[in-house]
């Protein structure tokens, strides 16, 4: 998709709302005008456009130096350090990306295996290796990511001081986010975590466990062996018997 196009997120409107919360269950718009309301949702449409610009460069600059997120992260900490002539370790690098010593190994291998980065005994700790860039994958980090970042600084240069003031307030209110309150509970069902409903179920039938009930001779009987060797399909409507016995027959 090139720049110029509207996005089918912004072109539906699902930015908006009016669109989207008709009903009102999550957002009040009594005391918002139309033309307060249209600027808000350019707003989140622009928004938008910036987290698609973001992951598409992202992207791009990832296929172009054949590196992932993490790669790309640590060749960018390992630049910077560099250029405040502090040397990089593998610990430095573990801890900037919060990832496992065995995690930093590979990815370092990996690097190193590319012929992104060199390990060379560091000057000051017997111990440790420092991590040294390659000239030619630092060149090719600055003609993308590098480029890409001064391209928004001089974005942001261009705006009065006060306008900087309400973009950073701005960011910063979007930053604070609720993920707290309902990210680390799992998703439950209203009936509760263990029994799901059926959608327009016969009124005989009745919500039941998810767990699949344990495999029995008559399963196998009706079914053939192969539900034997695969187990009881599971269903999530019972409905009564309405047949009867015959003399000397169980209905199992």
């Amino acid at each position: 998709m090139s720049t110029q196009e509207t996005p089918p997120e912004v072109a539906m409107r699902l930015h908006d709302p009016r669109v989207i919360d008709r009903a009102g269950r999550l957002l009040q718009l009594q005391g918002i005008d139309e033309n307060e309301l249209g600027q808000i949702v350019r707003v989140m449409d622009a928004m938008f456009r910036w987290r698609e610009a973001e992951q598409r460069v992202s992207a791009a600059s990832r296929r172009y130096m054949r590196l992932g997120d993490n790669d790309m992260k640590a060749l960018r900490f390992a630049i910077v350090m560099s250029d405040k002539n502090e040397h990089v370790t593998a610990r430095d690098i573990a801890r900037h990306l919060n990832i496992s010593s065995a995690s930093t190994t590979k990815l370092l291998d990996r690097l190193e295996a590319g012929g992104h980065i060199r390990r060379t005994p560091h000057p000051t700790d017997r111990r440790a290796l420092a991590v040294v860039v390659d000239p030619e994958t630092r060149a090719a980090a600055e003609a993308t990511v590098g480029r890409e970042h001064a391209r928004r600084f001089r974005v942001a240069a261009a705006l009065a001081p006060e306008e900087r003031e309400i973009v950073i307030r701005f960011l910063d209110q979007l930053s604070i986010t609720t993920e707290g309150e309902w990210s680390d509970a799992p998703f439950a069902h209203a009936d509760g975590p263990d029994a799901i409903e059926v959608a327009d179920a016969a009124p005989e039938s009745r919500t039941t466990p998810r767990a699949p009930p344990p495999a029995s001779i008559w399963a196998c009987h009706r079914n053939g062996a192969a539900a034997c060797r695969r187990g009881p399909r599971v269903s999530t409507t019972i409905r009564p018997r309405t047949r009867h016995a015959r003399a000397g027959e169980r209905i199992l």
